[in-house]
């Protein structure tokens, strides 16, 4: 911190902002570091507030207490520092009494301290923290006009984020959801996709089917998994996330599959074993014909037959077949012996394919 490397951190222009900054996060820990360092930090006001900000109730679940314990403590904390204040002790020092008017939760002093906030929900966790740190959730709306209104006062106006923050501190899941997808779908739609799949498993989304026939959690991921599908390296991604769309993602992944460029064998490789984990067998026959049309044209007839053997389409397997006994009888010779000697019970599927595996 450029404040602590200070030979005299206390005269450091940026000191007491620290300090203001600091405590305004919750770090009192880091604020009784930085008074430490003060050259009166031995003095009475300053020890007191150094008692303050130790004795301070720390709300953790590593030690069982109830609600209602903590409050009670930090209650009695919170009338000490009232107290203390209200009798003058900190009068001395100006920058002090600021400190204890924050622990006290006093109103205004946030209103003068805003400048130390960089948001208005910044501005909302430091109040709470001083005046309320027990508030229930369903309470938290009360609590955000307030603070907005501080910095509209600057001039700052409430951007996309802001209104996103406040739908979700209200509980206005749909409207959360709705200003997510208009505002933060744009280059992705991952953000939004994945919002809404944990509240659907927290069961916090209405399972309610939308008119085109599917709920609103398995749109988005239609609509994410879409993006992906188009994305030259990120496909085999969406096919994924089309798996976890049992209404639709079937019939998309059908007509995914159908425009997947298969520029090597490869990537076709991939796709057809896909296909296969999946079921969808008239795709994965399609596309071994595809190939192995890819390869007749090459005149590469062995891994022409090796596609079509996988497409099981005996028309097309007859053909190559008789490809390869039109070379032999040409050249005495076949190009791709070990592919024949391998059919196996491949070589069923036509007579002309078991004549050539046989002899």
């Amino acid at each position: 911190m450029e404040v602590c490397q200070d030979e005299q951190p206390c005269s450091h222009p940026k000191y007491w902002e620290a300090v203001f900054r600091l405590l305004l996060q919750g770090n009192t820990d880091n604020v009784r570091m930085l008074l430490a360092l003060h050259i009166h930090s031995q003095s009475e006001s300053f020890v007191g507030v150094d008692e303050l900000l130790r004795k301070m109730p720390q709300w953790t679940y590593q030690h069982a207490q109830s609600a209602a314990e903590f409050e009670m403590k930090w209650r009695h904390w919170r009338e000490e520092c009232m107290r203390r204040y209200e009798a003058g002790e900190f009068a001395a020092y100006t920058e002090l009494e600021t400190v204890v008017r924050v622990l006290c939760g006093d109103e205004p002093v946030f209103k003068e301290l805003k400048d130390h906030c960089e948001t208005w929900y910044h501005l909302l966790v430091s109040k709470l923290l001083y005046q309320n740190p027990t508030v229930r959730l369903t309470d938290l709306s009360f609590h955000i006009k307030p603070c907005q209104a501080v910095f509209s006062q600057t001039g700052l106006n409430s951007q996309e984020l802001d209104n996103i923050l406040q739908a979700a501190m209200e509980f206005d899941i749909h409207q959360v959801i709705k200003d997510t997808c208009t505002f933060l779908s744009n280059p992705s739609w991952w953000f939004v996709a994945h919002l809404a799949d944990l509240l659907h498993h927290c069961k916090q989304l209405d399972p309610q089917k939308l008119p085109f026939g599917s709920n609103l959690r398995e749109y988005l991921l239609l609509e994410y998994a879409t993006a992906l599908m188009s994305h030259e390296s990120l496909w085999q991604v969406g096919v994924d996330y089309l798996d976890f769309c049992p209404v639709f993602g079937s019939s998309y992944l059908e007509s995914y599959i159908e425009h997947i460029p298969l520029d090597n064998e490869r990537k076709a490789l991939k796709v057809l074993h896909m296909c296969e984990e999946r079921k969808l067998s008239l795709q994965a026959q399609s596309l071994c014909k595809v190939m192995g049309m890819k390869c007749l044209r090459q005149e590469r007839l062995g891994s022409a037959l090796s596609w079509f053997l996988r497409s099981k389409d005996a028309v097309v397997i007859k053909q190559v077949t008789d490809k390869f006994l039109t070379e032999y009888c040409e050249q005495g010779k076949f190009s791709h012996l070990d592919l024949i000697d391998h059919l196996g019970s491949s070589m069923l599927l036509t007579n002309s394919l078991t004549f050539l595996g046989e002899y």
